[in-house]
Formats: C-alpha cells, sequence, structure tokens
C-alpha cells in the first residue's frame, strides 16, 4: 500500500496508526501484518560503563549522551545510578571478612567442636 492508497482509505481505528504525521495501516488488507518485530538489542559491558562515566563526569546532559551512543536517556541513567551504587565496591578490602562470614565460620566451628566432645565422651570408658 503506497501513500496515495493511505491518503484515499477509508480509516478503521482499531486498524491504523499515526507515524511521521501520515496514517498508516497496521496489517495489509490480506491479514498480513505490517508492524515489524525487532530483537531486542543488548549493550555490552565496556559500552555501559563507557556511557555511566560520561554521565558521571556530567559536561554533558543526558539527551546528548543518548544521542551520541544511541541509546535511550533512561539507560544512560539507569547505568549512571547503578555505577554510583557500586563504585565502593571497587575499593573494598578484599582481605576482611564481613560479619556475617565470620559468624557462620564460627558457627561451623562450634558445631565440629560438640561433634569432637561427644565423639571423645562416648569414646572414654
Amino acid at each position: 500500500m503506497n501513500e496515495a492508497d493511505c491518503a484515499t482509505a477509508e480509516v478503521d481505528p482499531e486498524n491504523w496508526t499515526a507515524q511521521s504525521g501520515r496514517i498508516w495501516p497496521l496489517s495489509e488488507p490480506d491479514g498480513r501484518s505490517r508492524v515489524m518485530s525487532r530483537k531486542r538489542r543488548s549493550w555490552g559491558a565496556a559500552l555501559k560503563a563507557k556511557v555511566a562515566l560520561a554521565a558521571v563526569r556530567g559536561d554533558r546532559t543526558t539527551a546528548q549522551l543518548a544521542a551520541e551512543f544511541g541509546v535511550h536517556t533512561s539507560q544512560v541513567t539507569a547505568w549512571k545510578k547503578r555505577l554510583s551504587e557500586s563504585v565502593t565496591e571497587l575499593f573494598a578490602d578484599g582481605r576482611r571478612k564481613s560479619a556475617e562470614e565470620k559468624g557462620a565460620n564460627e558457627q561451623e566451628l562450634y558445631e565440629q567442636i560438640g561433634r569432637l566432645k561427644m565423639t571423645v565422651w562416648r569414646a572414654s570408658p
């Protein structure tokens, strides 16, 4: 269906959509769909990091970054937020154990001591 046919065609509001000021049908007269399904794009970690660092720098607006990198503004904001939240983990001291890990390890050791005491107690005459 071309533009001339669209201009003269009868409009069925449930089967038509407006795109760039023109009314286009969602399906052909024979029932075939005109709407193309598109595979979701996925972004690599390197691009996400590059966009997030540029957003944190703050020298350009979110809209400018989105246009430059070809992503949506909400993605720029989400990646910036994720970077800001996880940046402290980069500099965390890996030598120290967290309190949760210490507690679990301590509990396991007490259980082993209890089992050993029971074994010794049963073995003694």
